[in-house]
């Protein structure tokens, strides 16, 4: 009878018996809504694979990314898919182990503005720069910022079509969410990254710091391990054509 109940006990402490939510936000190929409203992408599959693995109860939403963070710096949500690393973030957020995903941050131009950008900050001094709410650019980025112009956006369309106004001079993002949104605004091919990128930011799913997803989070980093060593992570990643990893 003990070891039943200590039985009862450990599974109970494996696998929550609350809806575990997820919250993420609109990550190109990574997290995103079809227009059924159904939530698709890289992270969206992992999470799902691993959860069904685990048999977890869980749910996700999307939310604008500040506003995700926010739930999960308040204990509102459970864990986030897709949100790079700072150390800001680290205060309140778990990280997986391993990421699932690299993006390349740069800054974008209009094609034949010239605009100087040699990777030292000094270089762009005098620029106006379009950033994106919420998102981390690295502490390196960050240390400075507070001496350069700069303007926080909504979102990245936002801050391209102001590049594409000239209300700023660089758009501060990367590849992959260009190369999705000018499917829809053919204007945003004429757009070019400039070297070097500002950084490399790792993206993770991450999980709140309470005792009750330490358990969880946990058995994702072994499950996620699993799938890497299996090549089930390949394979999702060519499902849309990313290497990232």
């Amino acid at each position: 009878m003990k070891a039943i109940c200590f039985l009862l006990l450990f599974i109970s402490f494996i696998v929550p018996a609350k809806t575990v939510l997820f919250v993420t936000s609109e990550f190109p190929l990574i997290s995103e809504k079809t227009s059924e409203q159904e939530h698709t992408g890289l992270g969206v599959d992992i999470v799902e694979l691993i959860a069904t693995r685990l048999d977890l109860d869980y749910k996700i939403e999307s939310y604008p990314l500040k506003r995700a963070l926010s739930m999960m710096e308040h204990g509102e949500a459970d864990a986030i898919i897709g949100p790079y690393r700072s150390n800001e973030r680290e205060e309140y957020l778990d990280y997986a182990k391993l990421p699932f995903y690299i993006d390349a941050l740069t800054f974008f131009t209009k094609e034949n503005e010239n605009q100087v950008w040699d990777g030292s900050y000094a270089s762009i001094a005098n620029l106006h720069i379009g950033l994106i709410r919420g998102w981390s650019y690295g502490d390196e980025f960050n240390a400075v910022e507070s001496k350069l112009s700069v303007t926080r956006l909504n979102n990245a369309y936002s801050c391209l079509q102001m590049l594409i106004l000239e209300r700023i001079d660089l758009c501060a993002t990367h590849q992959r969410q260009v190369n999705a949104l000018a499917k829809h605004n053919s204007s945003l091919n004429k757009l070019v990254p400039l070297s070097p990128v500002i950084a490399v930011n790792h993206g993770y799913i991450a999980f709140g710091k309470g005792e009750n997803m330490k358990a969880v989070k946990a058995r994702f980093d072994e499950e996620f391990a699993l799938l890497l060593q299996s090549g089930e992570v390949a394979k999702l990643q060519a499902k849309y054509d990313l290497t990232v990893m």
